[in-house]
């Protein structure tokens, strides 16, 4: 039978989220960047929990909740902002942003 411990869960946590720092850090598409993000989050999250499991703390479930839901809600501003961008200029580029000043 196989055994999980804290370790596998924070291997995978890290792994997640290099991919997605590797992610914001290389790509220029404002989706690919607001997926990224949304995998570090949730990355953070993985880890809470497991760390949370690991010493058996209810807290550490709500913490990780309250973390997907910031994740949503970064999305849902990231994504507005994303469709306000594309009917000004039909690409998703991060440098079409400098066109946007107010």
């Amino acid at each position: 039978m196989l055994d999980i411990s804290l370790h596998h869960y924070l291997a995978v946590s890290i792994l997640l989220a290099s991919i997605g720092i590797a992610g914001i850090m290389v790509r220029r598409s404002i989706l690919i960047i607001l997926a990224s993000i949304q995998l570090v989050l949730l990355s953070s999250a993985l880890a809470v929990s497991a760390f949370a499991h690991a010493r058996s703390l209810p807290q550490g479930q709500t913490l990780a909740m309250i973390i997907v839901v910031v994740a949503a809600a970064e999305v849902l501003v990231g994504l507005t902002i994303a469709v306000a961008a594309y009917r000004t200029r039909p690409r998703t580029s991060i440098d079409d942003f400098t066109l946007m000043k107010g």
